[in-house]
Parts: structure tokens; C-alpha cells; sequence
């Protein structure tokens, strides 16, 4: 099930969440920050979006103008990633494309952390061999396991995180996927020939 499946209640029974409400989730210390003119002049279409209703029109002018602006606050030190596939657990339902991600390195080519995967998955095996991250067995105590290990060890996600940004640099840049791609083309239109 895509995440544009999940209603409220879903999520709450498939995953046995409890809602604390009534406190607050922002501490208190946050002082306001006010927006720039352009994020003002973009939202002055808030009604617009409102009429319309859909989901593309929210995002084109209420979330993705709210989270440049953050990005911009922050001095470019997060990244905003916008469709991007984030597929986490398919058999939970918890896959697709999400509409918007945030992550707290700058880095805009690729995600840069380090990933926790689960063993079988198309990238396991290559996340295992370059110590890219953690590999794990398909069970929420080692899921939980393995993120606490992240949080607990900063260095070493940091250590971990900067390998997986090594190897995409040096494997996936597009320059290279073009390279690998010229020569797969090459080799299969050799082999036609030979035949």
C-alpha cells in the first residue's frame, strides 16, 4: 500500500501508536522568524490552492515554498528532497514516493546517511561489503537495534554516511552511469554482430 493509502487510523492500529495530545510539540524556546517578501507574495495564492483541493496544488504552493524558505533560514545546512522514492518496508505498506523529505545534511545529490536496510533487499549485499551502513534481519527489535547503534555512535554513522556518499561519487555519479551504460550498449551490439 503506497503511503497515500495510510489514513490516521491506519497507521495508528498497524503500528500501535498512542496519541499524546494536548502537549506541546514545539519547545517554547523557538522564537518566530519572519519570511522573507517572496514567501509572503507566494502564499498570497493560499485561497487559490484551498479552491482548487488537490494535493498538487498544496504542495506547489503551501509546502514546498515553506520548506525552501526553512532551507534558506538554516543557511542551506538541510536539504529538501521533493518525489523522491522512499520505500522503507513493503510489507508494512511503508513504500513509494514521498512528496517531501527533509534531511539535516545539505548535500542535494543524494541522501547522505548512512543506510539501515534489511537483508535481501536489492542493496544489502553492497551495504554489507563497503560497510556503507547497517544491514539487519526484517524484525522491528533489530530495526530499533540498529537505530539506537546510529544515534548512540555519531562518529560512526558520520564515518559510515561519508563512505556511502564516497562510493555514490565514485560509482553512480552520472557521468560514470553513462560510461557503464555506453559500454553494456557497446557489448550487446558486438554481440549481435558476432552472431
Amino acid at each position: 500500500m503506497p503511503y497515500s493509502q495510510f489514513t490516521f487510523s491506519k497507521v495508528k492500529e498497524q503500528f500501535d501508536l498512542t496519541i499524546a495530545e494536548g502537549i506541546r510539540f514545539f519547545p517554547e524556546t523557538i522564537s518566530p522568524v519572519a519570511p522573507i517578501q517572496k514567501l509572503l507574495a507566494i502564499l498570497e495564492d493560499l485561497p487559490w490552492a484551498i479552491a482548487v483541493d488537490t494535493e498538487k496544488a498544496r504542495s506547489e504552493v503551501i509546502i514546498n515554498p515553506i520548506l525552501l524558505e526553512l532551507r534558506r533560514i538554516l543557511d542551506q545546512k538541510i536539504s529538501v528532497f521533493s518525489g523522491e522514492e522512499f520505500s522503507v518496508d513493503h510489507g508494512s505498506g511503508l513504500a513509494g514516493f514521498c512528496d517531501f523529505l527533509v534531511s539535516k545534511s545539505p548535500e542535494q545529490l543524494a541522501i547522505e546517511a548512512p543506510a539501515i536496510v534489511t537483508k535481501g533487499v536489492a542493496l544489502s549485499e553492497l551495504v554489507q561489503e563497503q560497510n556503507l551502513g547497517w544491514v539487519v534481519d526484517l524484525e522491528i527489535e533489530a530495526i530499533a537495534n540498529s537505530i539506537q547503534e546510529f544515534l548512540d555512535a555519531p562518529d560512526m554513522a558520520r564515518q559510515k554516511g561519508d563512505r556511502a556518499r564516497q562510493f555514490i561519487l565514485e560509482n553512480y555519479t552520472w557521468d560514470k552511469i553513462v560510461l557503464k551504460m555506453i559500454s553494456i550498449y557497446k557489448e550487446i551490439i558486438d554481440q549481435q554482430f558476432k552472431s
